[in-house]
């Protein structure tokens, strides 16, 4: 909850929880307001709700420079997407991502702050959560090409509602890549929740005899700059391995497929305009989300690139191990009232 306060909270307003979205919104009715909540805990109560309520309604996710650390280990979000009409990785209906990319190219200025925040991310080698990690080893072959397979959390969202029904498992993925990459190197990284032990997502035995690497220790960025190209169903890992400038394939639906940057495995129907990556990236860095300072000051997605910079060589607080140490964490979060510094 202190995250989103400093998130949300705002001089005008005041963000407010309630365990029934009834109560929520006769609140949002009586005072004027909206409602918010997060897209990945939409339930159908929630849902039936919210299309009842004549206000606004607003779905809430995680930025795409969100941290240091694990949502999973209760590191806090530093930004969130707000989306009035779905949500960016459901492309079963219109986001506003998409109707912000779909909308044409930004202007000359837009293009040019696009492309500088992209240069300032790949030169300083940042993420989404900015995990360091070992890098890449020496012995990986000069003479194939090295395709780096990204897994992802196997019950996102993401691969719920965008992966067809062919290949939608990080299993599936592995075994696509490599029939379609026969001769390739093949780097298979895990995402970090499920190394954790946090989110399900190991591959089977099957898929684990296609691959020729790990890559879980790695750092991210390593990998990205060593790889000829990346495969994905729909991780974030692709926009930012398009951020510098290499080959993606996919086999999902994600927000930054189906503009001609891609080569995809499925279509896009509401997709029509060919865009440029300078395009989507003011569209997804800068348009879509918000962003505050780790102190809790509002601010632009250039100052929290500086403030993550700045703070990278500072060691992170261990997260929270076992069931009992994790439950509390999560307990003592829940009940914080702290409203954030700028207010």
């Amino acid at each position: 909850r202190p995250p989103v306060r400093r998130l949300l909270n705002s001089p005008k307003g005041r963000v407010r929880y309630f365990w029934r979205s009834s109560a929520a919104v006769a609140h949002a009715r009586a005072t004027g307001g909206r409602l918010i909540w997060w897209a990945g805990k939409e339930t159908p109560q929630i849902r039936a709700a919210a299309d009842a309520f004549e206000g606004p309604v607003v779905r809430m996710e995680d930025g795409f420079i969100r941290s240091r650390g694990l949502g999973s280990d209760f590191f806090g979000a530093l930004s969130v997407a707000l989306d009035d009409q779905g949500v960016y990785y459901d492309p079963t209906r219109p986001s506003r991502l998409e109707s912000l990319i779909e909308a044409g190219e930004p202007s000359p200025d837009q293009a040019a702050r696009a492309e500088a925040l992209r240069a300032r991310v790949v030169e300083a080698g940042l993420s989404k959560y900015n995990l360091k990690g070992a890098g890449v080893p020496t012995s990986w072959p000069k003479d194939r090409p090295i395709l780096l397979v990204v897994g992802q959390v196997e019950n996102d969202r993401s691969i719920l509602m965008g992966c067809g029904p062919d290949i939608r498992t990080n299993s599936g993925l592995v075994k696509a890549a490599r029939a379609d990459h026969p001769d390739a190197f093949l780097i298979y990284r895990n995402h970090p929740d499920v190394t954790a032990g946090n989110r399900p997502g190991l591959l089977d035995h099957a898929a684990m005899e296609e691959v020729d690497a790990s890559a879980d220790d790695l750092d991210i960025i390593d990998c990205l700059n060593a790889c000829d190209r990346l495969a994905t169903l729909t991780s974030l890992t692709g926009f930012e391995a398009l951020m510098r400038g290499k080959p993606v394939s996919v086999y999902g639906r994600p927000f930054y497929a189906g503009w001609g940057l891609t080569d995809d495995r499925l279509t896009f129907e509401r997709r029509t305009r060919r865009a440029s990556l300078q395009s989507i990236i003011h569209a997804a860095l800068i348009g879509y989300p918000v962003y505050v300072t780790p102190e809790g000051w509002p601010c632009e997605a250039e100052d929290l690139v500086e403030a993550l910079i700045a703070a990278r060589d500072h060691p992170l607080p261990a997260p929270p191990r076992g069931r009992v140490n994790r439950w509390w964490r999560g307990i003592k979060a829940s009940l914080d009232r702290s409203l954030p510094p700028a207010y």
